[in-house]
């Protein structure tokens, strides 16, 4: 159901305007806040129309890579639960964004991305969440060791687990698209099996790195025998690094970044984890349509990039103006290139996202705020 439209959609933009009023109590040495809003009101990014949200949740899947080529005593099978996000009455294909989320593979499926997939579903977008499930050690020595030709005794765990975690993202988000006209079917919603976005939280940039074509050491950091992987896919129209990779710094090779020629969103921030080399990671694409946000504040904290927030009430209001940024930069880029919107992609390369944060935050002495080729 159409909940509204842009005419009407004053919500966000009031919401945005009440949190800039609202910061000016805060005692933030890097903000320096202007409490005019004229400017503000004219460089928002808002969407067309917005939904209700709607939640499916979990789905459980069975990749083929995580059940073979060896099969496992007891048929047990890793398995790939998802949870999709809707915008709730919508009858024609859904564009769809796959998600990778950050940290670890897990024990537990959890939550994954829940903040990004309910802006996303509002905004008219479906949203995948993967929830990357580990291995057991069984599967390891099978389906990790047997074929890299490792002997069983010598396939320590802490050494292939982060292979497997490197490798089996990318493969989870392939088989995934290989089965949205399935996952339509199952749930009952229409997703668009062309438009689709790749989007990636920390580790899981992994995800979207390899699947925009880039090749890396899959063992870095944990063997001087590389093992070098790569698993690009065309299908995807726009790839997106929220807290995105080390790059060269993190075994990607130069060759494969520098080949990277899809269209590219990567989010960083000072304050994030190694902020200044995961920066770094833009300047090593070459391609065109790319696009880099760089957030001067200490209080763009790792979570920040994936529309969390913590530490004290201050900073959490601070945080949710980094979050409204990081929505209006993240819309534009889907609508730009997952939907072709013209708008959109005049929206991204004006001054509009520099100038907002230009009114709270210095830009950083290496680092432009906006930066796109």
């Amino acid at each position: 159901m159409n909940l509204t439209t842009i005419k009407n959609f004053k919500i966000p933009h009031l919401l945005y305007l009440l949190i800039l009023v609202n910061l000016s109590s805060c005692n933030k040495e890097e903000l320096s806040l202007d409490e005019s809003t004229s400017s503000s009101e004219n460089t928002l990014y808002q969407p067309e129309n917005t939904y209700t949200p709607k939640k499916f949740d979990l789905i459980w899947l069975k990749p083929p890579h995580r059940s073979g080529p060896n099969l496992l005593t007891n048929d047990e099978y890793s398995m790939l639960p998802i949870t999709v996000w809707v915008p709730e009455g919508v009858n024609k294909p859904i564009p769809t964004i796959i998600y990778s989320h950050g940290g670890g593979s897990r024990a537990n499926p959890g939550e994954s991305g829940a903040e990004w997939g309910a802006f996303l579903a509002k905004a008219g977008y479906a949203f995948i969440a993967m929830h990357h499930m580990a291995r057991s050690s069984e599967d390891i020595i099978k389906n990790i060791c047997d074929p890299l030709s490792v002997d069983e005794q010598k396939c320590d765990q802490a050494l292939y687990v982060p292979y497997y975690e490197s490798t089996d993202r990318p493969q989870d988000a392939v088989f995934i698209m290989n089965n949205l006209s399935k996952i339509s079917n199952d749930i009952g919603v229409n997703l668009d099996v062309e438009k689709i976005a790749i989007f990636g939280f920390s580790g899981g940039t992994n995800t979207t790195h390899y699947l925009a074509g880039g090749e890396r050491d899959a063992l870095f950091g944990f063997s001087p025998n590389p093992e070098f992987f790569k698993l690009s896919d065309d299908r995807p129209k726009a790839y997106i690094a929220m807290s995105c990779g080390a790059g060269l710094e993190g075994g990607w090779t130069e060759e494969s970044l520098n080949s990277i020629a899809k269209p590219f969103l990567c989010a960083t921030g000072i304050g994030d984890l190694s902020g200044n080399i995961r920066a770094n990671f833009f300047e090593q694409l070459k391609g065109n349509d790319q696009y880099r946000f760089f957030i001067n504040s200490i209080d763009a904290l790792h979570i920040t990039f994936n529309h969390q927030a913590k530490g004290t009430p201050d900073q959490e209001k601070i945080q949710a103006v980094f979050h409204l940024w990081l929505e209006m930069t993240t819309l534009a880029f889907l609508d730009a290139y997952v939907l072709e919107n013209g708008h959109a992609k005049t929206w991204l390369r004006s001054p509009n996202i520099k100038q907002l944060a230009h009114e709270r935050l210095e830009e950083h002495p290496l680092f432009k705020t906006w930066t796109f080729r």
